[in-house]
């Protein structure tokens, strides 16, 4: 397993109703960039098994996770979690 880089889209309704302070354009809705640990002793979690428990702001519906696109460290573009966990079931 390699740590990644991973960039996905906010859901805009979701990001209103929770943060309705927030002024943002609908048509360009945030993105989110979920970084790896870089520290052998912070936690984190796969995105790449066939069963996993989400967190934080992607358990509570926050982001877009069929548009979850996947990075290596060195920029290298995997591909999006959704096409990869159909590859990882086959």
């Amino acid at each position: 397993m390699k740590p990644v880089w991973i960039r996905v889209q906010c859901d805009y309704e979701a990001v209103m109703k929770q943060y309705p302070e927030l002024k943002l354009n609908k048509r360009t809705a945030p993105r989110v960039i979920i970084m790896p640990a870089f520290n052998e002793l912070c936690g984190g979690i796969a995105f790449n098994t066939a069963k996993r428990e989400l967190l934080g702001p992607v358990a509570s519906k926050l982001l877009r996770v069929e548009s979850m696109e996947v990075y290596l460290l060195d920029g290298t573009y995997i591909g999006k979690v959704c096409d990869l966990e159909e590859q990882i079931t086959v």
